[in-house]
């Protein structure tokens, strides 16, 4: 990460190869530069705990998945207070 890099985005299980991201070590990272990180969780969210605070993310985002129950076309995008 470079200074030029305004906000880091990425996902917190891959919906290709499954990988899960350890979101708390790249956040830490980030923020030790003073980059704000959202987290795309939609692969996540229907297959592990969620802990939003243990990640200390400044944005998380998920849209509907046929795993879980929700309105269709519906999504969620949680910001820190802070940020």
């Amino acid at each position: 990460m470079t200074d030029s890099v305004k906000l880091l985005a990425v996902t917190a299980v891959s919906n290709v190869l499954g990988t899960v991201n350890l979101i708390a070590k790249i956040v830490e990272m980030a923020h030790e530069r003073g980059i704000p990180v959202l987290v795309d969780a939609a692969q996540a969210v229907a297959r592990m705990p969620i802990d939003v605070t243990g990640w200390d993310c400044d944005f998380l985002a998920f849209f509907r998945t046929q795993n879980i129950r929700a309105h269709r076309n519906r999504g969620t995008l949680r910001k820190k207070k802070e940020t």
